[in-house]
């Protein structure tokens, strides 16, 4: 199958990104703050900075999450139909998607 010359793992691979990206953008909304992660030695250290409610109202209007959800509503639909039709390439794709660049390397 395909639509529009992309493959099926290319609409699950972009399903991904746009999901990940509004998940992130949505759980800033819920906390009131922005979160960065840093990889060392140790372990993963998060640090998180409160952000005010305008900040958040601003962020929530921005083209790019709103555009960025829409993208993930019409790519959902497709999605759906590519898990019902082959859900060991959803699967396998999803793997994909959710290697850490730290898992990869030797």
């Amino acid at each position: 199958m395909g639509y529009h010359n992309l493959s099926n793992e290319e609409i699950v691979f972009l399903y991904n990104v746009a999901k990940s990206v509004v998940k992130q953008y949505e759980e800033t909304f819920i906390s009131n703050s922005l979160k960065q992660s840093l990889s060392t030695d140790v372990g993963i250290i998060e640090v998180r900075t409160s952000i005010s409610d305008d900040i958040i109202e601003t962020l929530s209007k921005s083209k790019h999450y709103t555009i960025m959800k829409d993208v993930m509503g019409k790519l959902e639909k497709i999605y759906d139909l590519i898990v019902d039709t082959d859900p060991e390439l959803v699967e396998e794709i999803n793997k994909i998607f959710d290697l850490k660049i730290e898992d990869t390397e030797e």
